[in-house]
């Protein structure tokens, strides 16, 4: 974390703070992948939490006609991911058919606090960035 970005945070009295980001990415043969949900938690058994539910059910719909059972890990192994993540690594869980592949991938992070509007405590490069609203006005752009 930049220098700029600790006084900013120290300045809105909101901290840093540790946390986890989980995506589910979706490909389907010979297309680009698609970010299908995210989701951000706070501690390796809320995201744990988030990922598992999803994780069976969509395993049990990619399981083809006639094919293998649908791999749903046990309780086990949802508690060593939970000790994983603890330890600060990341997680990458995959299941696919022949023309589907789903990843599941959560990653320790730490989330910084957004900065307000008022100009007095916007770090220094905060006007290097344009404002892209898909050519939309909105409040939050310095235009209007």
């Amino acid at each position: 974390m930049s220098d700029d970005t600790a006084t900013v945070a120290e300045k809105l009295k909101i901290p840093p703070h540790k946390g986890f980001w989980a995506e589910c990415v979706v490909q389907h043969l010979g297309e680009t992948a698609s970010l299908v949900g995210s989701y951000d938690a706070l501690s390796p058994g809320e995201v744990v939490a988030w990922v598992r539910p999803l994780f069976n059910l969509t395993s049990e719909a990619l399981v083809s006609v006639g094919g293998p059972d649908a791999f749903s890990p046990d309780d086990g192994y949802w508690r060593w991911m939970e000790r994983r993540l603890s330890r600060g690594q990341s997680c990458l869980l995959s299941v696919r058919n022949p023309s589907v592949v789903a990843h599941w991938t959560v990653t320790p992070v730490i989330f910084l606090p957004l900065a307000g509007r008022d100009d007095r405590l916007l770090p220094p490069c905060a006007g290097e960035f344009a404002c892209s609203a898909g050519g939309l006005r909105h409040a939050g752009c310095a235009d209007g």
